[in-house]
């Protein structure tokens, strides 16, 4: 390090700027505890049940969710779809999720779709939860839905201009796979 006089030796600077204004959730309902894995003791995530909740201030304007995510897509009989939503389960995103490995959508949620309440209410839901023990993959006895790695609310105009993010829009409900696969039955007409 520098020398700087009078037995003092300067290793290291550090500048400290203010504080901006993050957005901070509050896990409501739904959600384990932080948990971390041998192989990588430094990370720590937290499994939800099947539908998890967190809330966070309204910040009365446009907001992007980073969602960071992953979870034993062989533990389900269907391929499992994540709903990420706002606003009582109306506006928000329908994810596919198509194998075990981590997976990052940036999701923007209009204003409107906020609400004009204090709190809003930002819901991960699971098509379906699976219980480890029950599957025989482990001693594991909790219901589990999606493995949350990170989970970040920002103010969409602080944050800039950022790739790959994809607009809320109004949710219906995840398509059934066996009807699509069905065979009509005809009608009495069609006989």
């Amino acid at each position: 390090g520098q020398d700087v006089g009078m037995s003092e030796i300067r290793v290291g600077q550090i500048e400290l700027l203010p504080q901006t204004e993050n957005i901070f959730l509050v896990e409501k309902e739904g959600w384990h505890g932080p948990e971390t894995s041998a192989s990588t003791p430094g990370q720590e995530r937290t499994w939800t049940k099947k539908d998890a909740v967190v809330s966070f201030k309204n910040p009365k304007k446009d907001v992007l969710v980073y969602l960071e995510a992953d979870t034993n897509f062989k533990a389900f009989a269907q391929p499992p779809v994540l709903t990420v939503s706002v606003g009582g389960g109306t506006r928000g995103l329908q994810v596919p999720i198509e194998n075990s490995e981590i997976f990052l959508k940036k999701v923007r949620f209009k204003a409107a779709d906020l609400g004009d309440g204090e709190w809003v209410d930002l819901r991960l839901s699971m098509s379906e939860s699976f219980v480890p023990k029950l599957k025989g993959l482990n001693n594991d006895d909790r219901e589990l839905g999606l493995l949350v790695y990170n989970l970040f609310v920002g103010a969409a105009d602080q944050l800039g201009q950022v790739p790959q993010v994809v607009d809320a829009g109004p949710l219906t409900a995840p398509a059934d796979p066996k009807a699509a696969k069905a065979p009509a039955k005809p009608t009495p007409a069609q006989k």
